[in-house]
Order: C-alpha cells, then sequence, then structure tokens
C-alpha cells in the first residue's frame, strides 16, 4: 500500500481525536475557571473546599516532638500551632499551585490537539530532506 494512501486513510480518525482534545480540554478549563470564580465568591458551595474545612481542625499541630535539655537532661516535649490566617494562606497557595498545574496541562492537551489538526489538514506531501548546508568544502566540489 502507498504511504499516501496510508496518511489519506489516517486524516479522518487524526482529525477526530485532535478535535475531541481540543473540545475535552477547553470544556476542563472553562470547568476549572468556573471552579476558580466560585471559590473567590463562594467558598462554602464548592465541595472541596467543604471537604478540607470539615476535616483541618483549629487544633491541629503543625509540628510536635520532643528535645533534650542539655541542662536537665530530660526531654521536653515541643509543639507548633499554626493560626487560621497562616493556615489559610497555606491552603490558598497550595490551591493555586494545583489550579495552575491542571491549567497547564490543560493548555498543552489544547495545542496537542490543534497540532494534530494541523498535521492531518496538511496536504499530502511527506517531508522532504532539508537542502544542505553551503560551506566550502561543498562549493569546491560543486565546482
Amino acid at each position: 500500500m502507498d504511504v499516501m494512501k496510508q496518511m489519506d486513510a489516517l486524516r479522518g480518525p487524526l482529525i477526530i481525536v485532535g478535535v475531541a482534545m481540543i473540545g475535552v480540554g477547553s470544556v476542563l478549563l472553562l470547568y476549572l475557571g468556573m471552579l476558580v470564580y466560585q471559590v473567590l465568591n463562594a467558598p462554602e458551595k464548592v465541595a472541596i473546599i467543604k471537604y478540607v474545612l470539615a476535616h483541618v481542625k483549629v487544633n491541629d499541630l503543625a509540628a510536635y516532638g520532643s528535645m533534650l535539655d542539655t541542662a536537665t537532661r530530660q526531654n521536653v516535649r515541643f509543639e507548633i500551632n499554626l493560626t487560621d490566617t497562616i493556615r489559610t494562606i497555606l491552603f490558598i497557595f497550595l490551591g493555586v499551585g494545583i489550579m495552575s498545574a491542571l491549567a497547564a496541562i490543560l493548555g498543552i492537551l489544547i495545542r496537542s490537539g490543534v497540532r494534530i489538526v494541523e498535521l492531518a489538514m496538511r496536504e499530502g506531501r511527506m517531508p522532504r530532506k532539508p537542502a544542505p548546508v553551503a560551506t566550502p568544502a561543498n562549493r569546491m566540489k560543486a565546482s
């Protein structure tokens, strides 16, 4: 079977896959945007925010342990508690990081779909080898 016939047979499925990738990426990116909008306007209505608020308690310890007091030679227990403000700031940074990673992944999905459609719509020519670079040695051979 000729290579061009194989390429023609793959055009339709490649276009479908590319358009599907663009569509899915766009829909998920819009959903992500709506989720960010809801978090900013009414965070109590977002399910993941409800879950986090229900499972993270104010009296949770950020760090705890014991250390040896050199003067008395006894273990001294220590605890580090986070205030509500610090905890909120940490959750915001975590949320922004996760959202930006998801947005980057969805952007890559959309760009990949566009590239697949572009390649499928290309005319039936196979890419040629690049022309040789003109160097002094090549010029001498041509003379």
